[in-house]
């Protein structure tokens, strides 16, 4: 029978790390509260690494005395609760006493502090756990710590940490978050002097006397802050300020949201339910609205003390808190008569030289004779309604056409890339799914295309299908080498959110493979250089814009392979037909001969059924013949 007995220190030190040191973003959050708790005027935070090798937390804070540092670095030591009571009404943003021992329990952990009412100081050094005498300090008032080497004893944390630029991602978004959170009494103006760097650069600065939407121009660019609404409400318990992006603003996800109660970073599903039902009817199902919301409540209305990140509240009335969030969003919302604004795409900023052949293979097809050809539509030029698919096809399997060089205005009007042959004997017809080459087809709902075959009959989404043989041919471009990129004259210049810049700039190797040339411009701004040829007259910016969607829609950057996967099928996505668009029966039957391209056509790259085959003995079940 095993015996029990009390777990060592330092073994309590790490079970508790564990607990509150998720990764390096968690002890900049937790060095970050305990400084904006000291009431600190100017806050500097350096980190190397992605916070592996360096967390360093500057402020002029009221410090802490000599006597009190060996007491600082041990487990539930606090100044700021007394009783039990006071768990009731939290004022800080920390309260627990554990950060900074478990922090030092797993690192190499240097205190120095000096309270402004002494003229020297004192700094202690902790290595995992082991505490070295303290000494004299001569720096300036405030509190300065240092972390190096962290889960250094514990190699198998360490290993769990993710890479640099990701870790470096989430302590931006984290810093973002605790900046934003510092404008609680007013948004016009931010009370402290904030200064971020990222292995000796400058990432990050912010004045005092900057306003919240200064700071939000700067982290999430010009973009957004040009259409935010201004929102204001109060009940009884809670009072409600911020902004609200307009309809034009979704994203894909809800983490635009940011959400601050009392000064504290949150989150809260209650509070983003009643956001979404607020835009309801204003924005497409799927999509989320952005907002920068800032509560305040009665301190006992609230409880912060439910997990040790402190990231999620309770609220005693989460009712009111609904009913008062979605009351704001949509009376601003009908006050604005904000609606969703269609935008036409400029013409993207280059010439291009040469149509790219997308590879697929060639063949002949034989038109009746009473069917005049469609005007062209291929992926170089714009289509127009009544324009043929976006297909690549030649006449003679045995020829290879060079490539003309084609300027901007000749693109628009050059020859199209499949060949019709009004002599069916003349011609070299590949059978691929039908018998029958004048097999009957019907469009429907100018999205889907019925077809009549041995089996039954075959509904066809048109949208579906042709995504996925776009997402083939990509993909097989790609194993062959980088997608054929085209230089743009003028490059598209593109202002990311703050923790967005250095993910990106960090697969700059995989999105070159993909046609998109990038490099940094300073601050959050990123050139877009060059465009993948494929995508013809899409427009760089936005669809770039669209990858850096997929690439920030989980917590972490995919993999390689996912990577590949999401932006390959987002492309053709946006390259292929659309739901909706007409098609005459040259395009149909042409679709429809085109399912073979794919290796797997019965789904698109997004899992969607392509198609549906209701059989002929259904149908004759059905009305009674069997």
């Amino acid at each position: 029978m095993s015996i029990i007995k009390l777990l060592p220190p330092e073994v309590i030190s790490q079970i508790a790390a564990g607990e509150i040191i998720e990764r390096p973003a968690s002890i900049v959050k937790e060095l970050v509260e305990n400084s904006i708790d000291a009431q600190s005027k100017r806050i500097d935070i350096e980190i190397e690494q992605g916070g592996h090798d360096l967390i360093r937390v500057v402020d002029d804070g009221c410090g802490i005395y000599p006597e009190q540092l060996q007491l600082a670095l041990t487990s539930h030591a606090t100044s700021k609760l007394k009783s039990s009571e006071d768990l009731f009404r939290i004022s800080t943003l920390g309260f627990r006493g554990e950060a900074l021992g478990s922090i030092a329990s797993v690192s190499k952990f240097l205190l120095q502090s000096c309270p402004p009412d002494l003229d020297q100081g004192a700094e202690i050094l902790c290595e995992g756990g082991l505490l070295h005498p303290t000494k004299p300090w001569n720096g300036s008032p405030g509190t300065r710590i240092e972390i190096k080497h962290l889960f250094y004893n514990t190699p198998v944390r360490r290993k769990f940490l993710k890479a640099p630029p990701a870790e470096t991602a989430q302590i931006t978004e984290t810093i973002t978050k605790m900046i934003l959170s510092s404008f609680r009494n007013n948004l016009d103006k931010c009370e402290v002097h904030w200064s971020y760097k990222n292995n000796g650069k400058q990432v990050l600065q912010a004045s005092q006397g900057a306003s919240l939407k200064e700071m939000i121009s700067i982290f999430f660019g010009k973009d957004i802050t040009n259409d935010l609404l201004y929102i204001e409400s109060n009940h009884r318990d809670f009072k409600i300020k911020g902004y609200i992006g307009s309809p034009n603003l979704d994203k894909s996800s809800a983490k635009s949201q940011y959400l601050f109660i009392n000064g504290r970073w949150f989150r809260d599903r209650t509070i983003s339910h009643a956001i979404q039902e607020g835009f309801r009817g204003h924005m497409m199902t799927g999509r989320f609205p952005i907002a920068f919301l800032y509560f305040d409540s009665d301190l006992e209305k609230v409880d912060v003390n439910i997990h040790p990140t402190k990231a999620e509240v309770r609220f005693r009335d989460p009712g009111a808190i609904h009913h008062l969030v979605f009351n704001a969003v949509r009376n601003v919302l009908l006050d604005k008569n904000k609606g969703a604004v269609f935008q036409l795409q400029d013409e993207p900023p280059f010439t291009r030289k040469n149509p790219i052949d997308i590879g697929l293979p060639e063949f002949t097809i034989t038109i009746p004779q009473k069917i005049n050809p469609p005007e062209p539509w291929t992926l170089e030029s714009r289509p127009s309604p009544a324009s043929s698919l976006p297909f690549n096809y030649k006449n003679k399997p045995s020829e290879q056409s060079e490539p003309e060089n084609l300027s901007s205005s000749e693109s628009s009007t050059q020859a199209p890339n499949y060949t019709y042959s009004e002599n069916p004997q003349a011609s070299t017809i590949v059978p691929v799914l039908f018998n029958d080459e004048n097999f009957k087809v019907l469009q429907v709902y100018n999205s889907y295309i019925v077809i009549e075959t041995d089996e039954g009959v075959l509904i066809i989404d048109q949208h579906a299908l042709h995504e996925r043989i776009l997402y083939e041919q990509l993909k097989t471009k790609l194993s062959s080498g980088p997608v054929p990129a085209q230089k743009l004259l003028i490059p598209e210049t593109i202002e990311l959110a703050a923790f967005q810049s250095e993910l990106v700039l960090s697969r700059q190797e995989e999105l070159q493979q993909l046609g998109f040339e990038i490099r940094g411009f300073g601050g959050n701004t990123i050139l877009v250089e060059s465009y993948p040829a494929l995508l013809g007259r899409k427009s760089p910016k936005a669809l770039f814009n669209k990858v850096i969607e997929q690439l920030f829609a989980k917590d972490e950057i995919p993999s390689k392979d996912a990577f590949f996967h999401h932006i390959l099928s987002l492309t053709a996505c946006h390259s292929a037909v659309r739901s909706g668009d007409t098609l005459n029966e040259t395009e149909m039957h042409l679709l429809a001969k085109m399912r073979h391209l794919s290796k797997s056509h019965y789904h698109c790259p997004h899992g969607r059924p392509t198609s549906l085959l209701i059989s002929k003995n259904d149908l004759e079940n059905q009305f009674g013949r069997t």
